[in-house]
């Protein structure tokens, strides 16, 4: 049986997860130094690897480290020396369990871990992501361990096919590589959703995310490998290079990153190199000690050469302040710092005496603070740095109303988080039942919020009002259950789900193995959009909506897989019909009204002779040709195929290149007038505030920050709802009749 490869890089994205998970950059260099050539620590992370950045007064100390408790449990009964590991973007660490079953992984990076158990043929699903804020002690993760499948696959190069023999093949099962043939086989496996990485010299890695059925050996596993791009280039602060400065790269999507390329340590002089897949990626830079600096903006083509880039850090600023809540200084309260544009976390800090914080090296810009103390979870800001005697921040935070609660039926080890629609960033606010089930959040804001619990298959969800201090969850199982078939009605074996939730939330992905090409996911009830794409197949070509019911698995979901599309062509110049190369050859399709690249088709170049090949690619996708002193040209894939038989001219001339939608700064929303009724929301983006805040297409926006609506001009609503990141706005809402409101942060929308 041969499967076929889903040639993805996937964000960390457990079938049964709906988040982003963050990145935040300073703590790469710690990271950095505790890994070993195969990127694996043993046992735990050693304290004395993270030297502290030395502060004077009234700074806060260095950045305290995270620690995360829990025990293994086999049958209910503890399970000693059983391998643990706990994996997030750049870490991967192992302990043991004690004679009681119980493990601790100390001096953790702050992050979003994945936690799974090992032994013999037995595995446990993975648990997570798990939050862990500076300072903070995540206890009570229990992982039970069940018997484990096994996966035996292939490693090749995407473009040639060929086998790729020593790759480096990586799993919460452990790692091997490859064989002269590319083969490997790595087990016992968790049951559920589990993780296989693969990387090789010269070639990106790549992390597959399976959804295992059942306990079995599973054969055939294809990982197709993209051959590295390498961006080279320097880092400065104010013209001179700076020494020591990471640099990684960033996917430039709407929607939640994945995994960034990097980081790279710049050498004595400031150089760097990189590498990185094709797409549209963002570059950032942190110096030595430093917070994220955004970096170019640049669309990275298959074949093309990127050298000569610059990374400006600008003056080297500091913020300073002091936390207080309830009008008492918070002493040793973790804080986040991120950016408030992009919402993505920058930077961390621990507050000192008195309450008092610093943030080094960090640029010009505007800035939210996120403040962890026990179990208060606050955000406040935002901030504005300008290098001009900007004065020390002060956040002053009430502990104000603290929201408890059970989860039945009662037992430990449960994730409970609270959301509200202004929570900026993948940051969020979540802790772990206790053994009755139980649990507390402190410093809730006095509004609406979302409340959902999460464990073994089973969800609970809830909006809670401004007045509520007692909530009782009662987890149930719900899902989604289907299959997926090619044109022919021939089941698809490796493929992906896509399920956009219409009612709010992050768009969840689920990779799935399975030989019958049928799924079952386990998704919290509501309304979901369902998408299917395989490698070699275009997308489903609609997506199909399914509700979702508390305690009831939907069944026989049926998603059909368009044909293998491939475009293959020549561009070349008009008028004499000489072949062109190094043309820059992108697909797009419309979404929301604006142009969106298809991300696993990627950019590419073509050759000396002017070819270009594609995989899956619709008739209906627009792909553009652009090459400096030759005007830009867009074509249907239909035309390409039909009308012009694969060969593309290009008149020479002054093009501006291809059309790149400029970003803004928003909440995410397409609208459309009804000059009878008012102002309808008529698209809603991927990854947005309003997505998040569970905004849909069809909502009534009667007010903005309380002022109606009614009778004005589009654009002046539209600048009523925009202005600028970090900010917030309130809209009034009506939806079938019922009255709602919500409270947004703006960022900036990159589409």
């Amino acid at each position: 049986m041969r499967l076929r490869p889903l040639i993805l890089l996937l964000a960390l994205s457990l079938g049964a997860v709906a988040l982003g998970l963050a990145v935040v950059r300073p703590w790469e260099e710690a990271r950095t130094q505790t890994r070993s050539p195969s990127h694996t620590s043993r046992h735990r992370l050693r304290t004395d690897d993270q030297k502290p950045r030395a502060m004077p007064v009234p700074a806060a100390p260095a950045v305290a480290p995270a620690t995360l408790e829990g025990r293994v449990v086999r049958a209910g009964r503890p399970a000693p020396d059983v391998r643990v590991t706990a994996r997030d973007t750049g870490t991967f660490v192992e302990t043991r369990t004690a004679a009681d079953g119980s493990f601790t992984f100390e001096a953790l990076p702050p992050g979003h871990y994945l936690v799974g158990a090992l032994s013999g043929d037995e595995a446990s699903p993975l648990v997570g992501p798990v939050a862990l804020g500076p300072g903070q002690v995540q206890r009570d993760v229990v992982l039970e361990l069940l018997a484990g499948a096994h996966v035996s696959g292939t490693v090749v190069d995407v473009r040639t096919g060929r086998t790729i023999a020593g790759a480096l093949v990586r799993s919460s099962a452990g790692a091997t590589f490859t064989d002269h043939a590319g083969r490997f086989r790595l087990g016992p496996l968790p049951i559920g959703g589990t993780f296989v990485e693969a990387s090789a010299r010269g070639y990106q890695s790549r992390v597959q995310w399976l959804s295992l059925d059942v306990a079995r050996e599973y054969g055939g596993l294809e990982l197709a490998l993209r051959g590295a791009i390498v961006l080279r280039g320097r880092v400065t602060r104010l013209g001179k290079p700076v020494p020591g400065a990471s640099v990684w790269a960033e996917k430039g999507h709407l929607s939640a990153n994945g995994e960034p390329f990097g980081p790279v340590t710049c050498d004595a002089e400031g150089t760097f190199e990189l590498e990185v897949a094709s797409g549209d990626l963002e570059l950032a830079a942190s110096a030595p000690g430093g917070v994220r600096v955004p970096g170019p903006r640049l669309t990275i083509a298959e074949g093309g050469e990127y050298d000569a880039l610059q990374i400006e850090l600008g003056e080297a600023l500091r913020a300073t302040g002091t936390v207080t809540i309830d009008g008492r200084p918070a002493e040793g309260a973790g804080l986040y710092l991120i950016d408030a544009q992009m919402q993505a976390p920058c930077g961390t800090a621990v507050t000192g005496a008195g309450g008092a914080f610093a943030f080094d090296n960090i640029s010009t810009g505007s800035y939210l603070l996120q403040v962890n103390a026990g179990v208060l979870t606050a955000q406040a800001g935002p901030f504005a740095v300008t290098g001009a005697e900007d004065p020390p921040w002060t956040v002053d935070l009430s502990s104000g109303r603290t929201l408890r609660g059970v989860v039945l039926p009662g037992h430990a080890g449960v994730r409970v988080r609270w959301r509200s629609s202004d929570w900026a960033g993948a940051l969020f606010a979540e802790t772990v039942t206790a053994d009755d089930g139980s649990f507390s959040f402190a410093g809730v804001p006095e509004r609406t919020v979302w409340l959902e619990a999460e464990g073994n298959g089973a969800f609970a969800q809830t909006e809670v009002d401004a007045q509520a201090r007692e909530v009782t969850l009662k987890l149930e199982p719900s899902g989604v259950s289907g299959f997926v078939v090619d044109a022919e009605g021939r089941p698809v074996s490796d493929f992906l789900i896509r399920a956009v939730p219409l009612t709010g939330g992050v768009p969840r992905l689920w990779p799935v193995l399975n030989p019958d090409g049928e799924f079952q996911l386990t998704v919290p009830p509501g309304r979901y959009e369902l998408f299917a794409s395989a490698s070699g197949h275009g997308e489903s070509a609609r997506g199909t909506e399914v509700t979702v019911e508390a305690g009831r698995i939907t069944p026989s979901v049926r998603l059909t897989l368009a044909d293998d599309e491939r475009l293959v062509g020549q561009v070349v110049a008009l008028p004499d019909m000489g072949p062109l190369s190094g043309v820059e050859v992108r697909v797009i399709r419309g979404r929301g009204g604006r142009a969106a690249t298809y991300e696993r088709l990627g950019v590419q170049t073509t050759d000396a002779s002017g070819r270009f090949e594609m995989a899956a690619v619709p008739p209906t996708a627009w792909v553009s040709f652009s090459k400096d002193g030759f005007q830009t040209r867009s074509l249907t894939a239909k035309e390409i195929r039909d009308a012009y038989r694969g060969v593309v001219g290009l008149s020479p001339g002054r093009s501006p290149g291809p059309e790149q939608p400029k970003p803004y700064e928003g909440i995410g929303l397409q609208l459309q007038p009804n000059v009878a009724k008012g102002v309808f929301v008529a698209a809603v983006f991927d990854g947005s505030p309003a997505q998040a805040a569970g905004i849909v297409p069809g909502d009534q926006i009667v007010a903005v920050d309380g002022a109606p609506v009614a009778g004005l001009p589009l654009n002046e609503v539209i600048a009523r709802i925009t202005g600028p990141s970090g900010t917030t706005v309130r809209l009034s809402l009506q939806r079938a009749g019922r009255a709602f409101d919500r409270v947004l942060r703006r960022r900036t929308i990159q589409l």
